[in-house]
């Protein structure tokens, strides 16, 4: 079964196929994302607990905190490349999306930096050009992991992708975000309702338990999160003409 979207279907058809995606690629992305999570979620509680290690007082940390960060990236993009063979009907084959994924993580690492970068000087400079950036830059990776094009020709690429869509992909992302809070929201708060009442908050916020409860989280709402986002790329570009490789230009 394919999952591309050739033909415009709608938001609601995007979150529609988006779910399917998810549900139909979950059995074999939920190891890759909870290794992702248990990694962002160590780093996330060890620099909240030791933040000298940002400050660069323990550099053997900062670089172990580091290295575990990009192994995050590695496994999301292994993830994309991945949700995308299932999305084309293609079986899941871990040679070819890890080869994929290491012979653009140079250049994501890059363009993840200059999308950032981006982002945080509109932001700063005002609100909304941050916004503007955020949504014009922020399908690259799909570019960039899925097609192999270099840092720049990425985000390019994602930019005239929106271009005249903008609103469109704008409203995707606001309710992308909002439902992520309701979610978190929703498993969050009883866990720690039933934790307070037993009397374990302490355990939880001991370390251990926040890391193991952040990957489990994070295996079930990164690859939704992935899957949305591409299921929201393919109705983008089928809305409008094919953005052409830089071999064709």
């Amino acid at each position: 079964m394919s999952f591309q979207i050739t033909e415009p279907r709608g938001t609601g058809g995007v979150f529609k196929n988006g779910w399917s995606l998810f549900v139909a690629a979950f059995s074999s992305l939920w190891m890759l994302a909870l290794a992702a999570g248990l990694l962002n979620s160590w780093f996330s509680v060890y620099t909240e607990r030791h933040p000298e290690v940002l400050e660069g007082e323990s550099f053997g940390m900062l670089a172990l905190s580091v290295v575990s960060t990009l192994l995050g990236m590695l496994l999301t993009m292994i993830m994309l490349r991945r949700l995308d063979n299932i999305a084309s009907g293609l079986l899941a084959d871990i040679d070819d999306e890890f080869n994929a994924a290491m012979r653009a993580f140079l250049p994501f690492c890059l363009a993840t930096l200059l999308y950032g970068l981006g982002m945080a000087i509109g932001f700063f400079v005002l609100l909304i050009p941050g916004i503007f950036v955020m949504v014009a830059f922020g399908f690259y990776s799909m570019y960039l992991v899925l097609e192999g094009r270099g840092p720049i020709k990425s985000l390019e690429a994602s930019f005239r992708l929106v271009e005249g869509q903008w609103w469109y992909a704008f409203g995707f992302i606001v309710l992308l975000i909002v439902g992520a809070v309701v979610i978190v929201s929703a498993l969050v708060v009883p866990v720690a309702v039933v934790l307070e009442i037993l009397g374990w908050e302490q355990a939880f916020s001991g370390g251990i338990a926040e890391i193991v409860f952040g990957g489990l989280l994070n295996m079930v709402l990164e690859p939704l999160g992935l899957a949305l986002t591409l299921s929201m790329y393919y109705e983008l570009r089928a809305r409008k003409p094919r953005i052409p490789a830089p071999d064709d230009e």
